[in-house]
C-alpha cells in the first residue's frame, strides 16, 4: 500500500514565509514539516510514496528527490493547475493501487496507528458493539467509527481483505495521542468475544 502526500499548499495565510516556497516546506525544528510526514509514514511501514505537487513543485522535488535518504520510493504527481483536495489526489491515481492512505504534508502530527487482529466473522459484532458503547458521545460513521473528544479523535476502521481493526488517532501531544489509540484498541481486543 502506497501513502499520498498532499505538499501543494500555497499557504496564503503565511505570505511572506511562503512567497518562495510551498507551505509543506516551511521548517519545523529544522526540518520541513513535510520531512516529518514522510518519517511518519515509514516509521509505519510505508516504503513507497506519492506526493502530489502544484505549487513550486522544483522545490519539493530538489529537497526530497526520490526519497532515498529517507529510505522511501517517492514519485511525484504534478499538477498544470491546483486541482484542489480530492483533484489532487484523483491525478495521482495512476501511481496508487486500490488502497492508499492520504497524509497532508503541511499539518504536523504524529498519529499512532495501531491494528488489532480480529476474526472475519467478527468485525461486523465489533463495530456494532462499539457503536452502542460509544453512544453518549459525538460519533461521526464513515468507513469505520470516528469518535471525537473535544478536538482530539479516534478511528476504528475495519480492514477490508485482513482479519483486523485499525485504530487511529490524533490528540494535542503524541503522548495522548498513542494513549487513545491504545484505549480504543484495547477496547475493540475486549469486544472480540
Amino acid at each position: 500500500m502506497r501513502a499520498v502526500v498532499m505538499a501543494g499548499g500555497q499557504g496564503a495565510r503565511l505570505r511572506p514565509l511562503t512567497s518562495n516556497q510551498p507551505k509543506p516546506m516551511l521548517p519545523i525544528v529544522g526540518q520541513p514539516m513535510m520531512q516529518h510526514i514522510l518519517r511518519l509514514a515509514r516509521r509505519h511501514g510505508f516504503t513507497e510514496v506519492v506526493a502530489t505537487v502544484p505549487f513550486l513543485a522544483s522545490i519539493v522535488r530538489n529537497f526530497f528527490g526520490d526519497g532515498s535518504d529517507l529510505e522511501l520510493s517517492l514519485l511525484y504527481a504534478t499538477e498544470e493547475k491546483p486541482l484542489g483536495t480530492a483533484g489532487s489526489v484523483k491525478n495521482a491515481g495512476p501511481l496508487l493501487d486500490d488502497r492508499f492512505l492520504v497524509l497532508s504534508g503541511d499539518s504536523l502530527t504524529d498519529v499512532d496507528l495501531t491494528e488489532v487482529a480480529i476474526p472475519w466473522e467478527a468485525k461486523v459484532t465489533v463495530m456494532r458493539r462499539l457503536l452502542e458503547h460509544l453512544n453518549d458521545g459525538p460519533v461521526l460513521t464513515i468507513d469505520g467509527i470516528k469518535v471525537y473528544r473535544d478536538r482530539d479523535w479516534a478511528l476504528i476502521v475495519p480492514h477490508p481483505q485482513e482479519p483486523m481493526v485499525r485504530v487511529w488517532a490524533e490528540a494535542g501531544t503524541a503522548e495522548a495521542a498513542g494513549a487513545m489509540a491504545e484505549e480504543f484498541a484495547s477496547l475493540v481486543e475486549g469486544m472480540k468475544a
